[in-house]
């Protein structure tokens, strides 16, 4: 099933949600002011791809894609996404990926060549063990609500094996960061890092990145990241251009 060249908006949850959905396109379409998600992919959905779309104004999420079965594959590619989760109060409760761009937790997803602006917390966002490229996106313009994330991020809560997983020649600037009501904070210094991996994440290489202008690190690798691969990147006009951090 192919969507071509529509006009979605104002939904009160997701635009599109698919579900156990395999085999769909979604192209050259406009997709605006979503009430959650703008694109929502989930259950046993395989085979999606998701190319040259304006994704717009939505209150959480971009596009957010969740759990599927090791083999289901997924494609967002050449994509404009903007103008993400930046009504406080509006996306979804906490910050597991809410007010992102592009939330993916799951493997064999390919995510290349988009443009992402302007977003509440996280531009992109994986969790996954295998399989996941994102290349070649130009990420700016993040963490302008909350804080304490990156353009873009992995996390995992626990040691699981990863391997396969790459980032590489992206282009990432502008983590804005938000300490308002922190007592205490350092103005100068926030959390708002170009490239950030935390948790148990591994198997990662950080490979040709132009990570600059951001409110925080360059590149941010966490207390239990290991086996990762960062190489031929630049950064430079961040707070720290490389932060290694190994104390819990």
């Amino acid at each position: 099933v192919t969507f071509d060249n529509l006009g979605l908006r104002g939904a009160n949850a997701a635009a599109l949600h698919l579900r156990d959905a395999n085999g769909i396109r979604l192209q050259n379409c406009d997709v605006e002011r979503s009430g959650d998600a703008a694109v929502l992919v989930d259950g046993k959905s395989d085979d999606v791809k998701i190319e040259n779309n304006s994704i717009t104004q939505s209150n959480n999420s971009g596009v957010r894609a969740e759990t599927a079965p090791g083999s289901a594959t997924l494609l967002i590619r050449y994509n404009t996404i903007a103008d993400t989760g930046l009504l406080p109060g509006m996306g979804g409760s906490g910050t597991n990926g809410h007010h992102s761009a592009v939330n993916v937790i799951r493997d064999h997803c390919q995510i290349e060549l988009n443009t992402v602006k302007r977003t509440g917390y996280m531009g992109i966002a994986f969790v996954a063990t295998q399989d996941v490229t994102v290349n070649r996106n130009v990420v700016e313009s993040f963490c302008r609500v909350l804080d304490g994330a990156s353009g873009i991020y992995s996390q995992h809560g626990s040691e699981v094996a990863q391997s396969g997983q790459k980032i590489s020649n992206n282009v990432v600037t502008g983590g804005v960061g938000n300490v308002e009501g922190v007592a205490g904070a350092v103005t100068d210094y926030r959390l708002a890092h170009g490239i950030d991996l935390e948790g148990y994440t591994q198997g990662v290489t950080i490979d040709g990145n132009t990570v600059f202008g951001n409110a925080g690190a360059g590149i941010f690798l966490g207390v239990y990241v290991k086996n990762i691969d960062v190489l031929n990147n630049t950064a430079f006009d961040n707070y720290s251009q490389l932060l290694v951090n190994r104390t819990s």
